[in-house]
């Protein structure tokens, strides 16, 4: 099969939120319930809750409620359910955004993805960082070359960083 099944025992009790009709709120991870016969969806999951450290995204299904399937249950059944479950099981359906890890990611995909949900944005910053500090650390003896008046011509060609790599 192409989906992966996620199991959540979750911490009793169980706080869960009715936000309005259509979403539910339960241990940091919300939840889209759209229609009957479909199973709900994970709109976002908050850092540091017991639903990140399963692992838990967006996107993903709530497919059973202690082992009752959620698609032949209404949203108010849902979140009776939720209230009392010990077990809940998530799926990932494999989408072409969620691919290997040999894929690249589509163009702009990254921009779009909610926030510290892919490892990219977090290898990127420090990438990001390191290239500023190399920049300031280049400056350093451009200083007294300014002395002869080049300086203008000098900051130019360095600004570029070295093709070696």
């Amino acid at each position: 099969g192409g989906r992966m099944a996620i199991q959540v025992t979750l911490k009793q009790p169980v706080v869960l939120e009715e936000v309005d009709a259509e979403i539910l709120v339960i241990a940091g991870c919300a939840l889209g319930v759209v229609s009957q016969g479909q199973p709900p969806h994970v709109l976002q999951v908050d850092e540091g809750t017991e639903m990140s450290q399963y692992g838990i995204k967006g996107d993903d299904f709530l497919v059973l409620v202690d082992g009752r399937d959620t698609r032949t249950m209404a949203q108010q059944e849902v979140a009776a359910c939720l209230r009392t479950a010990t077990t809940l099981t998530f799926e990932r359906p494999k989408t072409a955004l969620e691919g290997g890890d040999d894929q690249e990611p589509p163009a702009g995909f990254v921009g779009a993805a909610p926030e510290g949900a892919l490892p990219l944005d977090g290898t990127a910053a420090p990438r990001a960082r390191s290239r500023s500090r190399r920049r300031r650390r280049r400056g350093e003896p451009r200083k007294p070359a300014g002395t002869d008046g080049a300086a203008p011509a000098e900051g130019a060609a360095v600004m570029p960083p070295p093709p070696a790599g």
